[in-house]
């Protein structure tokens, strides 16, 4: 296994090359010298450095201590994936890449922004290393700041092999926060089974010291000796490695002379993660993605519209209004225009950018603006049922029994909204995706439903509503992160609560599936015998049947056929869901016309 050291600047390689040699022999291998350039080919060669001179190599001095080492130079330009290195160090068998921690412009600067993207996304262990003052001696004294994580325990294991190739002393630091008179004591217990669980063998020869200290940061300070050569941390630390690498540390231990070079270890990338990547390189070939000013300008009008304002509340409460009396009236022109008054669908799609973003506050405006929309809506619906209560109309009624289909319309609804959000020139698309995943509506027969006291058939327009909610943020989701957003964090995995909130999202759609299946309390064999009497006297196999809460229940039965049934068929039908029900029921026949021209 062989070491690669990045280099793109001539002054690295002094105070770097001796790092990566000696990082190469604990691994034992050669050392691959990566000399990015702005423009060029790639080229590898081998390098006899005691022979070599400094132009075969990269413009710049190279150190002694380079003597008969073989060394590869990879030639590269700087590109904004940074995939084709990855795979090239694969290849060659890299299994820790060290790349420099020196002043250089910040922000947008194609070198820093490549390094970023090696350091989160490589597919071997990754250290980015600041070098000290002095170069290092042949014995090489190592402090390790651990905390049991992942990271933390890849660089223990490096810091421990180095110094004993070399002779050094490896002190493992665990820093424990000021818990009482026994923190020490404490802190001692974790930092020992940290040590043994992380290396294998006999690990006597590794110093265990702890630091009572309520500031991580200043804690590793006061533990760093003046013969200390290299601090090296992984990323569980990585706020306080930041204020290493970047030169904020406290005078007292770096901005004096002859300070230690200080580096943080990342963990080889995991396999889930490498999917991922590989997944969002497909993405980013096979659909348009979104640039950066189209990612800012969609964040920008998402975020306006997702708060709960007084516009918000006005559309809502009018689309409520304009839903709760079409579907009073079952006219369903009334209900589609209701539809497109309401501004729910905003940020439901504001929620799924959220997730895949890793906006935390964007998430805590939408879910907000969600919540209290429903119970808005809900409220007013209450008020219109209790004002104009009557019995469930159809309109109502078709909304009380959600099933799987409404999950996936829901869901496609959730890509076509974000998809044409996405897209300004899609935008004329919305008022149909709007009419497609009815939000409005639903809430309001809850409401009606609930203040008449059918509340079986109140809990079914819930149920419809969460459907509609869950599919559309999943499917909004799994859309904006195909046109191109990527919520990482520094070191290129996802946040925790970005995480959970996917998952949580994930589980509720499976929850509200299984809900649907379970909804339908008419029995297959009742609705096998209606169909069967249907056929028989009407010559009919067009049937919709509704049980409506009451006492007794109301079984709505709505045939199309040619010619009116006769009262025998309707208590035909009565006694067979008397019979398979259970209990009273009263049945309520309805014939839609057929006209037939010829």
């Amino acid at each position: 296994m062989s070491v690669a050291l990045l280099i793109s600047n001539a002054d690295d390689v002094a105070p770097l090359l001796p790092w990566a040699l000696r990082f190469g022999a604990v691994r034992e291998g050669d050392v691959c010298v990566v000399h990015v350039t702005a423009e060029g080919d790639a080229e590898v060669r081998g390098v006899d450095l005691e022979a070599a001179g400094a132009d075969d190599l990269v413009a710049g001095q190279i150190v002694e201590t380079a003597q008969g080492a073989t060394v590869g130079v990879l030639r590269t330009a700087v590109k904004e994936d940074p995939h084709p290195l990855i795979t090239s160090l694969a290849e060659r068998g890299v299994s820790l890449l060290i790349i420099p921690r020196t002043e250089r412009p910040r922000g947008d600067d194609p070198v820093t922004v490549f390094e970023r993207q090696l350091f989160m996304r490589a597919s071997c262990d990754t250290m980015m290393l600041r070098p000290g003052e002095r170069p290092p001696t042949d014995e090489i004294d190592v402090v390790i700041p651990t905390a049991g994580g992942g990271h933390s325990r890849v660089a223990l294991r490096l810091g421990v092999e180095l110094s004993r190739a070399h002779g050094g002393r490896a002190s493992a630091l665990y820093v424990e926060p000021r818990i009482g008179r026994d923190a020490e004591l404490v802190g001692h217990r974790i930092v020992d089974r940290i040590v043994k669980r992380t290396l294998t063998g006999d690990s006597s020869d590794v110093a265990r010291r702890v630091v009572v200290s309520d500031d991580v940061h200043e804690g590793i300070g006061t533990a760093v000796a003046e013969d200390t050569e290299l601090v090296l941390a992984g990323t569980s630390y990585l706020g306080t490695v930041k204020r290493m690498l970047f030169g904020t540390l406290s005078e007292r231990l770096f901005n004096r002379e002859g300070g230690p070079a200080v580096g943080v270890v990342r963990r080889a990338t995991p396999l889930a993660s490498r999917l991922r990547q590989t997944v969002d390189r497909w993405l980013g070939a096979a659909v348009p993605q979104l640039d950066r000013e189209g990612r800012l300008t969609l964040v920008e009008r998402v975020q306006s519209n997702s708060h709960f304002d007084f516009d918000f509340v006005a559309l809502l409460g009018l689309s409520t209004l304009i839903a709760a009396l079409g579907l009073l009236q079952s006219a369903a022109a009334v209900i589609i225009g209701a539809m497109l008054v309401a501004p729910l669908m905003t940020p439901l799609v504001g929620t799924g950018l959220a997730l895949v973003q890793g906006n935390l506050r964007l998430v805590r405006n939408a879910t907000r603006s969600v919540a209290a929309g429903f119970c808005l809506a809900f409220l007013l619906g209450a008020i219109l049922g209790w004002t104009l209560g009557e019995t469930p109309t159809q309109e109502m009624l078709a909304r009380t029994s959600p099933g799987p289909l409404d999950l996936v319309v829901a869901l496609l609804s959730g890509v076509a909204a974000a998809y044409a959000s996405s897209r300004p020139h899609l935008s004329a698309a919305l008022p149909g995706v709007a009419i497609a995943a009815a939000l409005v509506p639903p809430i309001a027969t809850a409401g009606l439903a609930f203040a008449t006291g059918f509340y079986r058939h109140a809990g079914g327009a819930a149920l419809l509503f969460a459907t509609n909610m869950v599919a559309i943020i999943l499917g909004s989701a799994a859309t904006l992160w195909a046109v191109g957003f990527r919520g990482t964090h520094e070191h290129g995995r996802l946040r925790a609560w970005t995480t959970w909130g996917l998952v949580s999202v994930i589980v509720l759609a499976v929850l509200t599936a299984s809900a649907l299946g379970d909804r339908d309390e008419i029995p297959t064999q009742l609705r096998d015998e209606i169909l069967a009497m249907t056929r028989t006297h009407l010559d009919s196999d067009d049937v919709t049947l509704t049980l409506v809460d009451g006492a007794p229940p109301v079984l709505h039965v709505v045939v199309a056929a040619a010619t009116d049934p006769s009262r025998s068929v309707a208590l035909q039908m009565r006694s067979s869901a008397r019979r398979l029900l259970s209990h009273d029921v009263e049945v309520r026949l309805q014939r839609v016309s057929i006209v037939e021209t010829r």
